[in-house]
């Protein structure tokens, strides 16, 4: 019997393809199953997107299998969350040299893959650069400023979870009981006490 013969069929630009195709799908807000929100704004992606790029999102999808997580973030800038998740989808970002340093120490704290690696050494070249520039003491002093910032601050990327309306799955739900306000309290503490005392008065003229 004559063995089969095989074909290799290569799609040449489907890399490229699959870019474009996830970018316009972030773009028009399709198939989207995750919602950032930072600094009271909101970003949509896809979480295949986010967890094939930092091992943070992976970590978390799979610990909260939610179909449609949302996660807030607190102490994160809301641009530097944008330029990330620009990056994680297109490869390559455009970043302001005042924002590299939160920008950068934002990637570490999310384990981005291509920028989690080298903060160190973008961060060493850009200090280097700036040193060599003898009118960008300015500049200089900004950066300082920014990354002393940095080190100083408390950032606090632990996400807190909600389920959107059509979702019930093992996401924890906050428990909110209603109380009255305090001065309804007051209130109320007042009229029993003039209850009490009636009923005291009542009870010593009988």
């Amino acid at each position: 019997m004559a063995s089969q013969q095989s074909f290799s069929l290569r799609w040449n630009d489907y890399s490229s393809h699959i870019a474009r195709a996830f970018e316009s799908l972030r773009y028009e807000e399709d198939l989207v199953d995750v919602t950032l929100y930072c600094e009271g704004r909101r970003i949509r992606a896809h979480k295949m997107v986010l967890s094939a790029c930092s091992s943070y999102f992976k970590d978390i999808f799979k610990e909260n299998p939610s179909q449609h997580p949302i996660i807030i973030f607190k102490n994160v800038k809301y641009s530097d969350l944008v330029s990330l998740v620009e990056f994680m989808y297109q490869g390559e970002v455009v970043v302001l040299q005042e924002s590299l340093p939160s920008f950068l120490h934002t990637a570490e704290l999310l384990s981005v893959r291509g920028l989690a690696d080298t903060c160190d050494s973008i961060e060493q070249h850009l200090h280097s650069t700036i040193s060599d520039q003898p009118t960008s003491s300015l500049a200089q002093q900004i950066l300082q400023t920014q990354s002393r910032n940095m080190n100083n601050a408390t950032i606090t990327t632990e996400p807190v979870y909600f389920t959107l309306p059509s979702n019930s799955t093992i996401v924890p739900q906050i428990k909110i009981e209603s109380q009255p306000p305090a001065s309804q309290q007051l209130i109320n503490k007042i009229l029993l006490k003039s209850s009490n005392d009636i009923t005291a008065a009542l009870g010593n003229t009988i």
